[in-house]
């Protein structure tokens, strides 16, 4: 077997001894053969309600599950809604004895084996507890949990006992302690790559293993290729050094319903250890049925876990949340769930589809500083009906001054168009209460609006990128060079020397220019004001659609006189160490421009060149330049 299942579970009793047991008179190893060990505890049952239990050191079980397997030759015949079949008995120190239903004809077993007789595992949750439940006479209706003394089964026959002795058995008990294990019941480790991973298949017949402390009536098999849960599980190292591979393909993985509060629906990925986790799923469907909300967590330790959930698979109704991060890639899609916490992980070609979320929450965040082209690629996004909710967040993790780019995504028509809106259901939503952000929207399609929570936002939609790559006639990158490109003609979208006006106050010089398009926080060039102070390469504050501000010296003459006139820039900065300078922005039409290139501020010394272009408002423009040596 490639995998290791080990219970993380608190033992209560093995039922290999009467000791400390109740209502059990018989002691056995065969018929029934133990679930688990060497033996179990049993009773002879009438057509009555019969009450076994295991005397416990006084222990808080406010918050807990309990686990119980018992082997019943009865018919329960009734449902669990109404007199219950098979019950939870807990008892304080009174003892208030209470039988809580949770199986019966309404209410399928846990258990290994087909059939109406034979070794089965119901379980409790305290916080959750089943309503009407059975009271043993004299007793109070409720009792202390957190001084739980006694711990039990109850059956209530509703049938004559067949003529065979024992008819009802107990065995091995346990109990979950959710503060504890990141919540879960089980640590999943062991396997390997090349044909020895671990499998769900393989999970199951550990569970259902008859040695020492085995039969955790956690995983079971329901079908071919269908397996069922009943607790939390933890796949990895939580401390070890050794490494753990866990693959499967095809098949599908169902919580049950057992009625537990939904936080104990959980699948959890980690690896605090010194060895590595490998998770993956090939066209497997993780399902969590209505109710239920399990939670899907890779995303909370430090090291390094390879999880991988490709193309076909799928993740539905995990109220609670999908988590992943950095290094992480789902290809799937995820249905009827929260928050996706995607954080760095890879998601292109994934959908997020009827999310659960609240109003004014998102069915994705990215709380990252790391720019998602090339990780959230062509994700398809829906809004669910009724609910003001968005399709991505952004949180306040991003830096200031962040440029992020989202190409081909889809977000129909049902999230809010707006930009700036305050309803909830705008497309985007922007965390962070001061900076700014531009958010590129290449091939997106769509409703586009956005909410913010101070940051100011710019949604640049189908941008173009103008780039230039500066080497040496030996093809080796040229860093620091400056490249100046600015408009050539007036055919473009940016303006070409047209004449402005311009005043100046307290160091603003605020210009006005009509109609002039340049886009908020690009660059303008001045020239031909007599006051040299205004001629320069400055970046605009857009102030409205015929005026601009930017910086100039306070002492500078106002108004300004002579001729000024003023020209879009395209690219006004210095190459980066692979010889690239490049920028990105949405052109209404091509834009022809002019510029230089220079590399002349310390040894080596380069010749200029002058270049020339047109930008295509569909592609964008991109050339390679070689600088002659000045030396």
């Amino acid at each position: 077997m490639a995998i290791t299942l080990t219970d993380l579970r608190t033992l209560i009793d093995e039922g290999d001894s009467l000791t400390g047991w109740t209502g059990h008179d018989t002691l056995g190893t065969s018929d029934p053969t133990p679930i688990e060990a060497s033996g179990w505890v049993g009773a002879n049952v009438g057509a009555e309600i019969f009450v076994g239990y295991h005397t416990i050191t006084a222990t808080d079980l406010s918050d807990a599950v309990i686990y119980a397997w018992v082997f019943s030759r009865l018919s329960l015949g009734d449902t669990a809604a109404t007199n219950g079949g098979l019950m939870i008995m807990l008892a304080d120190a009174t003892p208030d004895r209470i039988g809580y239903k949770v199986n019966g004809a309404d209410k399928a077993a846990f258990r290994h084996d087909e059939g109406p007789t034979g070794w089965q595992c119901p379980a409790l949750d305290t916080t959750s507890l089943p309503a009407s439940p059975y009271v043993s006479a004299g007793a109070a209706a409720n009792i202390d949990l957190t001084n739980i003394t006694e711990v039990g089964t109850i059956v209530n026959s509703l049938v004559a006992a067949p003529g065979m002795n024992p008819t009802y058995n107990a065995d091995i008990m346990r109990y979950l302690d959710p503060t504890i294990n990141n919540g879960c019941a089980a640590d999943i480790t062991g396997g390997a790559s090349g044909g020895t991973e671990g499998t769900f298949s393989e999970i199951a017949v550990a569970d259902r293993a008859t040695g020492n402390l085995q039969a955790h009536g956690l995983v079971r098999q329901l079908a071919a290729g269908a397996f069922g849960a009943q607790g939390p599980l933890r796949f990895g190292n939580a401390t070890g050094s050794s490494s753990s591979w866990f693959e499967d393909s095809n098949v599908s993985f169902i919580f049950e319903d057992r009625g537990f509060r939904t936080d104990l629906y959980k699948i959890f990925i980690t690896d605090n250890g010194t060895g590595t986790t490998t998770f993956r799923l090939h066209g497997c469907a993780l399902i969590a049925p209505s109710g239920v909300g399990a939670e899907f967590d890779a995303d909370t330790d430090t090291d390094v876990t390879d999880v991988v959930l490709d193309t076909g698979t799928r993740i539905s109704g995990f109220t609670n949340g999908v988590g992943l991060r950095t290094g992480h890639t789902f290809e799937g899609t995820i249905t009827g769930s929260g928050q996706v916490r995607a954080n760095g992980a890879t998601m292109n070609g994934s959908s997020v589809l009827q999310s659960t979320v609240a109003a004014n929450n998102s069915s994705l965040q990215w709380n990252v500083n790391t720019d998602p082209d090339g990780l959230l690629d062509d994700m398809t996004f829906d809004k669910t009906s009724g609910v003001a909710h968005h399709a991505i967040e952004f949180g306040t993790a991003i830096a200031d001054a962040a440029e992020f780019t989202l190409r081909g995504c889809a977000f129909g028509t049902d999230f809010s168009a707006t930009a700036g809106g305050t309803t909830g259901d705008e497309t985007f939503h922007f965390l962070d209460t001061t900076g700014s952000i531009t958010l590129n929207l290449v091939g997106c399609t769509g409703n586009k609006g956005y909410r913010t929570n101070g940051v100011s936002v710019t949604i640049v939609d189908d941008p173009v990128t103008t780039q230039y790559t500066v080497t040496t006639t030996a093809q080796v990158a040229i860093s620091g060079a400056r490249v100046f490109l600015e408009t050539s003609d007036g055919t473009g979208p940016l303006p070409f020397e047209e004449s402005v006006s311009i005043v100046q106050t307290a160091g603003t010089a605020t210009v006005t220019h009509t109609a002039h398009g340049i886009p908020d926080g690009t660059q303008v060039v001045i020239r031909g004001a007599t006051q040299n102070g205004y001629n320069k390469v400055a970046v605009i504050t857009v102030t409205g659609v015929n005026s601009y501000t930017y910086a100039v010296d306070s002492g500078t003459v106002s108004p300004a006189t002579g001729s000024p006139v003023a020209s879009g820039v395209i690219i006004h900065t210095t190459t980066n160490g692979s010889g690239v300078v490049s920028d990105t922005r949405v052109f209404s039409s091509n834009q022809p421009f002019k510029g230089t290139i220079r590399a002349s501020s310390g040894s080596p010394y380069y010749q200029p060149a002058t270049v020339t272009g047109t930008i295509s408002n569909t592609s964008g423009f991109t050339a390679s330049v070689s600088l002659l040596s000045d030396e």
